[in-house]
C-alpha cells in the first residue's frame, strides 16, 4: 500500500506551479514583500491572519482550538504530523522528551531506567510544542475555519473540482519540466510517495477559499484596480497573448571577470542569431529550435510554450516586444536580464478564448494577492473574525532571541 506523505519537493513544487517560467517571468522587486512558499495543506495567501482570541482553556485539555464550535484535538494535530513528516514529528518528541530522560537519569533523584511512556511524550509536546507543531495546529485551525466559512456561504466543494484543480497544479508542473517526459501524473505522485486522496483533503480548503474569494465583491474590486495597475489601463482582450521564446541566457556563473562575461554575452548573440536564422529559413520549425536549443528549462521541454499571459505578466523588453508582434512572425533576439530571447506569437488576445483569458487574469489576481499585503490581510481579518468564531488554546513557541552579540554595539 502506498504510504500517504507530503515530500518537501513535492509541497514546494506543488504551490509554486503556476509561475510562469523563470526565462521569461518579472523577477521579484527586492523591494517589494514577497509571500513565502507554501507547504501543501497551508492556505495560499500572502497575509496571514490574525491570532485568534485566547479563550479559557477547556478541561479536556486535547482540545487545543476549535471552530464554531467544533474542536480541534491535539491527538488530531499528531496524526496529520506523523501522516505529513514523520522524521520531523520524531524530532519534536525528542526535544521536549530529552531532557526529562536526561533528569530521571542524571537528575538529584536519578534513577536507573527511563520510565516515560508515548502519551507522556505526547503530552509533553502539546505543552511545549514547536514551530512546526504550531504551524501545523495553525493551518489545520485556519482550514477548517475556511471550510466553515464556505459551508455558510452555500458554497459546496465537490472532489472533482478538487481533482480538477490538482490536475492544473501537476499539469503547471510538466509545463514547468517538474515532471519527467513520458512520466503520468500518477506515476510522479507515486515516485513522491503520496495519494491523490491525501492530495484532495489537503487542497480542499485552497479550493473553498477560491471560491470565497470569488464572492467577495470587495476583493474582486481591489484585485481587478491592482491588475489594471500593472496593465496601466482598463483589461481589454488586447492584454492577452499566446506566445513560445526561445532562451540563450548571458550570465556565466563560472566567472565574473567583466572580459568573460562580454565573451558570454557576445557568444549568447551569435548563437541565437544563428537560430533565428535557421528558423527563418525554414530549417527547423521555432518549436524544434526551442526544445533543441532554449535554456530556458521551464518552457524547453514543451518547445518554447509560454501559454496564454497578459500584459505585465513578463520582464519589461520581452513584455513590450511581444504584444508588439505579429502572430507567425519570430522576432527577437530581445535582450533582458535572463538573456537573448526570440519570440514568436502564436493568438492574439481575441482569438483566446473567454476561459483561457479568465484562467490568464486569474493568475494575475493571484500576483496581485501575493503583492498587496493589505488587501489579503484585510480579506483573511474579515474571514477569521466574523464569519466564523475560532479559539486558538496552544501556547505559541517562544520566539528565537533576537538581541544584540557582545561587542556588536557601537558607541
Amino acid at each position: 500500500m502506498m504510504r500517504s506523505t507530503l515530500p518537501a519537493a513535492l509541497t514546494v513544487a506543488l504551490w509554486t506551479a503556476l509561475l510562469a517560467p523563470v526565462g521569461a517571468q518579472e523577477k521579484a522587486d527586492p523591494k517589494k514583500p514577497v509571500a513565502p512558499t507554501k507547504p501543501a495543506g497551508v492556505v495560499q495567501t500572502p497575509a496571514q491572519p490574525p491570532a485568534p482570541v485566547q479563550p479559557p482553556r477547556p478541561a479536556d485539555l486535547n482540545i487545543v482550538g476549535s471552530v464554531n464550535g467544533k474542536n480541534i484535538l491535539f491527538t488530531d494535530v499528531v496524526a496529520r504530523l506523523r501522516r505529513d513528516n514523520p522524521d520531523g514529528f520524531r524530532a519534536a518528541i525528542a526535544q521536549v522528551a530529552g531532557p526529562e530522560v536526561a533528569n530521571q537519569l542524571f537528575g538529584a533523584d536519578a534513577k536507573p531506567s527511563v520510565t516515560l511512556t508515548a502519551d507522556q511524550a505526547i503530552v509533553m509536546l502539546r505543552d511545549k510544542p514547536n514551530q512546526m507543531v504550531f504551524t501545523t495546529f495553525q493551518r489545520m485551525l485556519q482550514s477548517e475555519a475556511i471550510l466553515q466559512a464556505a459551508a455558510k456561504e452555500n458554497i459546496t466543494i465537490t472532489d472533482p473540482q478538487v481533482e480538477e484543480y490538482i490536475s492544473r497544479l501537476l499539469n503547471n508542473l510538466r509545463k514547468n519540466g517538474r515532471i519527467p517526459v513520458g512520466m503520468t501524473d500518477d506515476q510522479f505522485l507515486a515516485q513522491q510517495k503520496i495519494s491523490r486522496a491525501v492530495l484532495v483533503e489537503e487542497f480542499r480548503p485552497q479550493v473553498a477559499l477560491d471560491l470565497i474569494k470569488e464572492k467577495d465583491a470587495e476583493l474582486q474590486k481591489a484585485l481587478q484596480k491592482s491588475v489594471e495597475q500593472t496593465v496601466g489601463h482598463k483589461v481589454s482582450e488586447e492584454d492577452y497573448l499566446q506566445a513560445r521564446h526561445i532562451l540563450i541566457m548571458t550570465s556565466n556563473p563560472q566567472s565574473a571577470n567583466p572580459a568573460d562575461l562580454k565573451a558570454t554575452e557576445a557568444a549568447a548573440l551569435a548563437k541565437i542569431t544563428k537560430i533565428a536564422a535557421e528558423i527563418k529559413a525554414g530549417k527547423k520549425t521555432f518549436e524544434a529550435a526551442a526544445k533543441e536549443s532554449s535554456e530556458d528549462p521551464g518552457s524547453k521541454a514543451q518547445g518554447g510554450e509560454l501559454g496564454v499571459f497578459m500584459r505585465g505578466t513578463m520582464v519589461p523588453e520581452f513584455d513590450k516586444a511581444a504584444f508588439a508582434a505579429k502572430p507567425g512572425i519570430v522576432i527577437g533576439p530581445v535582450k533582458s536580464q535572463f538573456g537573448y530571447h526570440l519570440i514568436q506569437v502564436e493568438k492574439l488576445g481575441k482569438e483566446l478564448t473567454s476561459a483561457q483569458r479568465k484562467e490568464a487574469l486569474g493568475q494575475q489576481y493571484q500576483r496581485a494577492e501575493q503583492q498587496n499585503q493589505a488587501i489579503m490581510g484585510d480579506f483573511m481579518r474579515n474571514l477569521m473574525e466574523k464569519k466564523v468564531q475560532v479559539a486558538s488554546y496552544m501556547t505559541p513557541p517562544p520566539q528565537p532571541n533576537q538581541g544584540f552579540l557582545p561587542g556588536a554595539q557601537g558607541g
